[in-house]
């Protein structure tokens, strides 16, 4: 799967001249060096949380592995080559009533035909790749790969978590302003498209517009560089396509990260993602029928600071 066009800004973002004294304006600039890699350490925890008929069930799953990127020179222009590496599953759900846990790194259950699906899910995650592509300005231009990800344990709730670590990895750059800032302003963007795929977990849903508002909270130090420290909250409802006019489902995302300024990248991020039954619907739905609630948190960090 590719994206195209809908990514931007990683080139263009100045501070403004409010700094504090002292400071000098900086570009927020996707400034990585050619060949070099830097390695990354991701985790990504998804709960579900189901109702039927009054009772709750609670089913959780855990992910976590390294991302190995290399920049390089490319017929596309500057590329960000990420592979993954090193995954590891857990889950604990409720299944005909009885509770069951996994763990890909339990001999036992790695040789189990029972969790033949999981080892499947985990050899694909450990062959999955994703190119991002910047043009001549550091624009992201066109991402490759996306949609490899397994959604995880063949559940489709799961396909959250699949589309998010892909997400992790490079998409941060979107949430950026495209006109000068200072510490304490904010600006609103479009949701990344990504995060779009994820509005349809439950089926096709009305056009709706979905904007990010972001705030640039302040400037810190961090490892004897200097860190914008950035968040990002919001929110829409979904309906049908039958029925636009009613909402049956929630869309939430808020996050934070620190952009690098000499670098030009993310070095450290949270995102928490949630999709569930509209709160105008939660409880008549929970007492009469089914109702759910998914929650997924991403973390992600270089692993390895000294290579800045």
């Amino acid at each position: 799967m590719s994206l195209r066009g809908s990514m931007s800004l990683p080139a263009l973002a100045l501070l403004g001249g409010l700094l504090p004294a002292g400071v000098l304006a900086e570009e927020f600039r996707w400034n990585w060096a050619l060949n070099r890699s830097y390695l990354f350490a991701q985790s990504i925890d998804l709960t579900v949380v189901k109702t039927d008929r009054g009772k709750a069930y609670r089913d959780g799953v855990g992910l976590s592995q390294q991302i190995q990127t290399t920049v390089r020179r490319t017929t596309k222009g500057t590329t960000l080559h990420a592979t993954f590496e090193k995954p590891r599953l857990l889950a604990s759900f409720t299944l005909n009533g009885l509770n069951k846990k996994y763990d890909s790194k339990d001999p036992g259950q790695a040789e189990s035909r029972r969790w033949k699906d999981a080892r499947a899910d985990l050899a694909r995650l450990r062959d999955a790749e994703v190119d991002t592509h910047f043009d001549a300005k550091g624009r992201v231009a066109e991402v490759d790969g996306l949609g490899t990800i397994p959604n995880l344990m063949a559940l489709g709730d799961r396909a959250m978590m699949g589309l998010q670590c892909e997400a992790m990895v490079a998409f941060s750059t979107t949430f950026l302003p495209s006109n000068p800032v200072s510490p304490g302003d904010s600006w609103e963007v479009e949701l990344p498209e990504i995060y779009q795929q994820m509005l349809e977990l439950q089926g096709p849903v009305a056009d709706t517009k979905y904007t990010v508002t972001v705030t640039f909270d302040k400037l810190v130090t961090r490892w004897k560089r200097q860190h914008a420290s950035i968040s990002y909250r919001g929110s829409t409802d979904l309906a049908t396509v039958e029925d636009p006019d009613f909402p049956f489902a929630r869309f939430t995302i808020s996050g934070k990260f620190l952009w690098e300024l000499q670098k030009g990248f993310e070095v450290e991020s949270e995102q928490t993602l949630k999709y569930g039954v509209h709160p105008d619907l939660a409880k008549f739905v929970e007492k009469e029928g089914f109702a759910f609630e998914i929650t997924s948190v991403a973390k992600q960090r270089l692993a390895k600071v000294g290579k800045l």
